[in-house]
């Protein structure tokens, strides 16, 4: 038994030196960047002078976040074969070499963000193909090289966001089948081409939030039924046109189970008006927020096929008024926030239809004149803020009453 271990080993030994000998010359621990060798030795416990390459294929995670790095050199990780999270995060790398990643062949993780990057060189991760998670946030680029990550078939989370993109940039989706989450938050974006993300059919998760993007359009989506949360917060879109999400899933893939949206973000915009079709295909979705807008008014007929809403956001608007039949047939409604706005009174049975609302926000209005009646309907509430209104001893009397014996956590 002894004599196969040690026949194994030894095998599995000379496969990696010759792998080595493969890419760039091997670089002895105490000869890399100080950081670097400081690292290594920390991860396994080890001088630098006394690790050898049997040494270095048993570490799995190395972390140099933090330590004022401001280059790397070739040869840095060499011979880290089995190396499975690389942490690079918030130093000062401005440019890497080409091949400072070439020996992770088996990397899953490689977290660059905050650091000051600025470009990538075109086959940095050519051998990195069991990676399933990139953060490159909080850098400065403003380009990626193209066909950049085509071997990074396994990549599931990118991360773009807090850099100097003006564009999607498109072009490095190529080869990302598998890429089910993927943020361009907080960068210079003014607008996105129709079918820009069509080469991700694993999509799931999309976040677009706080660029500078002024309209959108029914194609800007297309070719991503799977897409499931979407955020598009803190722009400056004015408008958003009927049926707006209506072709990101086909009716034959409806078929199939892709239900659409589930979660959409539009918060932090300039949008005065909701179209009455404007929720037209997203008859599965779950949460939607409409905070931080100019929507002084919101047709019943908006929310007449969002029978699936379980959160609904529609405060620090403009609204003056709700309709009788605004939330009718929202019946798993769990959480409604209207604060924040110029609502002065709340007509009879405008709540009687949210069986399951557990938590009203109505907190920073003009309300007055409450009756009993008005919060008619809902069984189920836990919480009620009514703070910074224009109550009177007489309204918070009838609303003591409409909810005595139960167990409301009311907020004057």
């Amino acid at each position: 038994m002894r004599i196969e271990k040690k026949m194994i080993l030894t095998t599995a030994l000379s496969a990696l030196l010759s792998l080595t000998m493969a890419h760039a010359e091997f670089v002895p621990v105490c000869d890399r960047t100080e950081e670097v060798a400081d690292a290594i030795s920390e991860a396994l416990g080890k001088s630098c002078g006394e690790i050898t390459l049997e040494n270095l294929v048993e570490v799995k995670k190395l972390s140099l976040e933090g330590r004022n790095l401001s280059r790397l050199a070739s040869g840095d990780f060499g011979g880290l074969f089995y190396l499975e999270e690389l942490n690079l995060a918030n130093n000062w790398l401005t440019l890497l070499p080409a091949d400072i990643f070439e020996d992770l062949t088996k990397v899953k993780s490689l977290d660059l963000s905050r650091n000051e990057l600025r470009r990538l060189p075109a086959t940095m991760f050519i051998e990195n193909v069991e990676l399933q998670r990139l953060d490159l946030s909080t850098n400065l680029l403003d380009k990626l090289p193209v066909k950049g990550f085509e071997r990074l078939g396994k990549l599931e989370i990118l991360d773009l966001g807090n850099n100097r993109f003006e564009a999607v940039p498109t072009e490095i989706f190529v080869g990302l089948s598998n890429l089910s989450w993927l943020s361009l938050t907080l960068n210079l974006i003014g607008n996105v081409q129709d079918g820009a993300f069509a080469t991700l059919p694993s999509l799931k998760e999309l976040y677009l939030g706080a660029n500078q993007l002024k309209s959108i359009t029914r194609g800007t989506f297309a070719g991503l039924p799977g897409l499931t949360h979407l955020s598009l917060a803190d722009n400056a879109i004015t408008s958003v046109s009927g049926g707006l999400f209506s072709e990101m899933v086909p009716a034959s893939l409806r078929k199939q189970g892709r239900l659409g949206l589930r979660a959409l973000d539009l918060g932090g915009n300039q949008i005065s008006a909701l179209p009455e079709d404007f929720l037209t295909g997203l008859r599965y979705l779950e949460e939607l927020r409409l905070a931080r807008n100019g929507l002084a008014s919101v047709s019943p007929k908006v929310f007449k096929k969002a029978s699936a809403l379980r959160i609904l956001v529609l405060q620090e608007n403009a609204l003056t008024e709700l309709s009788p039949e605004l939330f009718a047939g929202m019946n798993r409604l769990t959480e409604l926030h209207l604060a924040t706005n110029r609502i002065a009174s709340l007509p009879a049975g405008v709540f009687r239809d949210l069986l399951s609302v557990k938590l009203l926000n109505l907190q920073f209005n003009q309300l007055s004149g409450l009756a009993t009646s008005t919060f008619e309907g809902l069984e189920f509430l836990r919480s009620l803020d009514l703070r910074n209104n224009l109550l009177t001893a007489v309204d918070k009397k009838s609303v003591d009453e409409a909810f005595a014996g139960r167990n409301v956590n009311i907020r004057y």
